[in-house]
């Protein structure tokens, strides 16, 4: 698919039209270098937003407008991306095409209209939606440590380096919303619309001029922005020694999870020969900590290995009785060992390029998944997903060895829980 890059001064609008899908689907993200004080924030912003605007004030009356646009959906998220932060306001709608004519500038308005047209008086954000939003903040940050497994990962994190984002609990912190008001939400919005770097995608069968033209006539900001640093994080030395770190809280099952950071890897391998390090040794059910830790001595409920390309990490994290904790750790370490020495079949190399190969031409299905690889391109640098799958395929045996070379763990945290071996 053919991207239409355009700098339109303050923000940067993408178009990509296709006949592949029925809808017109936008994504406008917002972003900014993170702070964890601010996150909190952002997560307010996003969804109060998205509550009501000065038109439509309650949610009924968001719901019987979305229903007179066809079932128009809009929703919000936020997101980190390395040392950024990012709120995504996206929107889905029947292209006009199947609806009716000036459905697209209707539907194009009432997106606009919960960026441009909240729901404000005196400067502040209305009371009744601030402290619906505040409640329902305020229940999910609380609710996070109920959720062992994430909560076992961040905290993880935290041990690695807690002054770095990617320690930062994408859900916030208490103490934070505690100091949010209607009236400095309401400031911070004002930052947010005049000093964010903002990328805007469309997808859609749409006139690129006509939808160019739409877009400039409906998002006015006018401040200029600065260029977007680089995203990623990088580590310049590592620990000798894996620093470990127990807790324990009332849950059914213990939680490990193991960090470790990836250093002086080239840009290729760090796009393509890491994410097939981390997949054959732990990506799938037959990798090798599946075989070994799950199926081979039952150790573990679930074991997974996922990479965090752009902060410069893997984690290895499992569903465990606290009593297998040491010989857990040991198979895990014995098959970091093997990947090491090389010890990786032409087979377990072959599954894996199909399995991302495989994953790469799912996105094509999706309109939104489409807008993430370009959102991904433009402000990480990633390839797209044509160039990807060529790229994948060029990833040899000797560069996943040299990857796990450049892997040294860092942190073993485990949250001691119960005895029993059930999913919590």
């Amino acid at each position: 698919m053919k991207c239409y890059d355009y700098d339109m001064g303050s923000y940067k609008l993408h178009i990509i039209p296709t006949d592949k899908f029925k809808t017109v689907n936008i994504s406008i993200n917002f972003k900014r270098i993170i702070k964890k004080e601010e996150i909190t924030l952002r997560n307010f912003l996003n969804d109060i937003l998205l509550s009501s605007n000065n038109d439509y004030k309650t949610i009924k009356e968001m719901e019987i407008k979305s229903e007179d646009l066809y079932n128009i959906r809009v929703y919000g998220n936020t997101s980190k991306s390395g040392r950024y932060g990012l709120i995504s306001i996206n929107g889905s709608f029947l292209n006009e095409k199947y609806t009716e004519k000036d459905m697209n500038n209707q539907s194009l308005s009432f997106i606009m209209d919960l960026l441009f047209n909240p729901n404000v008086s005196n400067n502040a954000f209305d009371k009744k939606s601030f402290e619906i939003v505040y409640n329902s903040l305020n229940e999910e940050i609380e609710g996070f440590i109920e959720e062992p497994r994430a909560y076992s990962e961040i905290r993880c994190l935290e041990e690695v380096d807690n002054t770095i984002p990617f320690s930062f609990r994408g859900c916030g912190y208490i103490e934070d919303l505690k100091k949010i008001t209607p009236k400095n939400l309401y400031e911070y919005y004002k930052s947010v619309i005049q000093s964010d770097l903002i990328d805007i995608f469309i997808i859609g069968e749409v006139d690129v001029e006509k939808i160019k033209e739409l877009i400039s006539s409906k998002f006015i900001v006018n401040t200029k922005k600065k260029e977007s640093e680089t995203h990623y994080i990088d580590f310049d030395s590592y620990r000798k020694r894996a620093n470990t770190i127990k807790e324990s809280k009332d849950y059914n099952q213990s939680k490990l999870v193991l960090a470790a950071k990836v250093m002086n890897l080239s840009d290729f391998e760090r796009q393509y020969a890491l994410r097939l390090y981390t997949y054959i040794l732990g990506g799938a059910p037959d990798s090798k900590l599946f075989q070994t830790v799950r199926e081979k001595n039952s150790l573990c409920y679930y074991i997974n290995c996922s990479p965090k390309m752009v902060y410069s990490l893997i984690t290895i994290s499992c569903g465990i009785n606290k009593e297998d904790y040491k010989k857990c750790v040991k198979l895990i370490k014995k098959e970091m060992k093997n990947m090491l020495d090389g010890n990786i079949t032409d087979e377990e190399l072959v599954k894996a390029k199909i399995a991302y190969i495989s994953s790469f031409k799912e996105l094509y299905d999706n309109p939104f998944a489409v807008i993430r690889n370009y959102l991904s391109h433009v402000q990480i640098g990633t390839d797209l997903m044509e160039e990807s799958i060529e790229n994948i395929k060029k990833v040899t045996k000797e560069m996943i060895i040299n990857v796990a070379h450049n892997i040294h763990l860092d942190t073993i945290y485990l949250l001691e829980g119960g005895n029993n071996n059930e999913e919590n």
